[in-house]
């Protein structure tokens, strides 16, 4: 039996990046789904969890935590002890990992939302100036960080 409640909206919301992470980490946890369509994560137990009716959210030993990068950086902080999906915040790479962590969170989702939900040309061109940079930092590395995988990656 698992302790982590994770909360999602059907039929996909942010909780993808959640849901990788715990599984790369191992983590043993529920889910619960919400369906958007029946506005479930807007009423009822679920203001509970979050009173912004907002996706993802995690409860887990008497926390309740939302907002997926949070998620992410407390998923890390509680079970990433070996430090497989994030440098250590004393090293070099820390704060690199910082900026595309929120990198992807913020400037690039928000500009792929702007594309899906109106696909003109100007959505079109930001989308396109956000991933060129992205081309060419991968063709010298596999992975944001350089060679090692991170929850960075994974956002």
């Amino acid at each position: 039996m698992t302790d982590l409640t994770l909360y999602w909206l059907v039929p996909n919301d942010r909780s993808n990046r959640v849901r990788w992470l715990l599984r790369e980490l191992e983590v043993e946890f529920a889910e619960q789904q919400l369906d958007a369509s029946a506005g479930e994560h807007r009423q009822g137990d679920y203001l509970d969890v979050n009173p912004f009716g907002k996706v993802p959210a995690i409860v887990t030993e008497g926390l309740t935590l939302s907002e997926s990068g949070a998620i992410i950086l407390y998923l890390l902080d509680r079970y990433d002890t070996d430090n497989d999906f994030a440098p250590r915040r004393e090293a070099d790479l820390w704060p690199a990992f910082l900026q595309w962590l929120f990198w992807g969170l913020t400037t690039l989702e928000n500009a792929v939302i702007a594309y899906i939900n109106d696909p003109g040309e100007k959505q079109a061109a930001a989308v396109k100036r956000f991933v060129e940079p992205l081309e060419q930092k991968f063709s010298s590395n596999e992975f944001l960080l350089g060679q090692s995988f991170s929850a960075a990656d994974i956002v």
